[in-house]
C-alpha cells in the first residue's frame, strides 16, 4: 500500500508541477514547440509547486486535503491546456543522428531506472532518519513549520 501511496504523491506533485508551468509559458505567450513547453513547463512549474508547498506551510494550511484539492485543480488546469499543447508544433526529431537519439533514449531511461529506486527506497542514513525525515514529520503533523524545540534546547545548552 506504500508504494501505491508513493506513486499517487508523486503524481500528484507532478501534475501541479505540470499544471502550473505550462499556464505561466501560457501567460508569458512564449514561442515554443510542445516538447520544449512540456519540458521547460515542468521544470519552472516545479518550482512554483515547490514555492507553494512552503507557502502553506508558512501559513499553517499543509493539510493533506489541501494538497488533494490543488491537485484536483491542477488536473483539471491540464486538461483545459490539451487543445493548446495539441496545437504547438512539433519536435523536428529527424533531424538529430540516430546515435544521439538513441544514447539519449538509453540515458533517459537508465536515470528514470535509477531515480525511481532511489526514490521508492526508504532513507538509510542516520541523519536522514533522525533529523532530516524527523523534520519533516514533525512539519506533517503539525500541518506547518512547527519548531524543533529539542534542537533549540541543545543549542542553548551550548551557548
Amino acid at each position: 500500500m506504500a508504494v501505491l501511496e508513493i506513486l499517487l504523491g508523486f503524481l500528484a506533485c507532478a501534475v501541479t508541477s505540470l499544471a502550473s508551468g505550462i499556464t505561466l509559458v501560457r501567460m508569458l505567450r512564449l514561442d515554443l514547440r510542445r516538447a520544449e513547453a512540456i519540458g521547460l513547463g515542468y521544470v519552472v512549474g516545479s518550482a512554483l509547486t515547490s514555492t507553494a508547498t512552503l507557502v502553506l506551510a508558512v501559513l499553517w494550511l499543509a493539510w493533506e486535503g489541501v494538497f488533494l484539492a490543488l491537485a484536483a485543480f491542477s488536473a483539471i488546469v491540464l486538461w483545459r491546456h490539451r487543445h493548446w499543447l495539441r496545437h504547438l508544433k512539433p519536435a523536428v526529431v529527424s533531424h538529430i543522428p540516430l546515435t544521439l537519439r538513441l544514447l539519449f533514449y538509453a540515458a533517459i531511461v537508465a536515470y528514470g531506472i535509477l531515480y525511481f529506486r532511489q526514490a521508492l527506497s526508504p532513507e538509510m542514513s542516520p541523519d536522514g532518519m533522525g533529523y532530516h525525515l524527523g523534520l519533516v514529520n514533525l512539519w506533517n503533523h503539525a500541518h506547518g513549520l512547527a519548531r524543533n524545540i529539542s534542537t533549540q534546547a541543545r543549542s542553548e545548552e551550548h551557548t
